[in-house]
């Protein structure tokens, strides 16, 4: 299924979702959570999300991963910051907007090596990047006991320097314990 085909299926689900409850009780909404999330304009990592007043939102995504082995190393380090507004309030169902900001570093210094023999090469490579997204759209979140499992797609623009930029479809997940 591409991803025009997952968004129907988000958009069939939501609205079956809201049709059916829209005679039921109060939603059952939790403002903490803490999980894990991925995506291109979220960030990935451990996630923290507050809901204020139910309507606002602000979600944090971090992720540190360094590796040493003597002069080799890799460092990989990305931040996600997104901003939350619910559209539309179910039982069991949240539409919300979002827009987020997402930046990844990664530092690497290594020693190629022969990719038949496995043998160390010649040179020692170090290669260094500094990525930034900014992305918006849709998102769905479905909640049951404490579990809340999000979907988000939209767009994103990736910077990676003044000559290395492009615009390109975002999709993002998660999964949140809720207290």
């Amino acid at each position: 299924m591409d991803l025009r085909g997952c968004g129907l299926t988000l958009i069939v689900a939501a609205a079956v979702a809201f049709g059916a409850q829209e005679q039921q009780a109060e939603p059952n909404f939790y403002p903490h959570n803490i999980g894990a999330g991925a995506g291109f304009s979220t960030g990935l990592g451990l996630s923290y999300r507050h809901w204020f007043e139910n309507t606002y939102g602000l979600q944090i995504n971090f992720i540190p991963f360094v590796s040493e082995q003597g002069e080799y190393y890799n460092r990989f380090i990305s931040v996600g910051l997104t901003g939350l507004k619910i559209l539309r309030q179910a039982r069991m169902v949240n539409l919300f907007g979002y827009v987020g900001v997402h930046g990844l570093y990664h530092n690497e210094r290594f020693e190629e090596t022969d990719e038949v023999s496995e043998e160390p090469g010649t040179g020692i490579y170090h290669e260094k990047s500094t990525t930034c997204f900014i992305g918006l759209g849709p998102g769905i979140d479905i909640h049951f006991w404490k579990l809340s499992i999000n979907a988000m797609a939209g767009i994103a623009g990736r910077f990676a320097g003044s000559d290395d930029w492009a615009m390109q479809m975002s999709g993002e997940t998660a999964l949140y314990y809720t207290f």
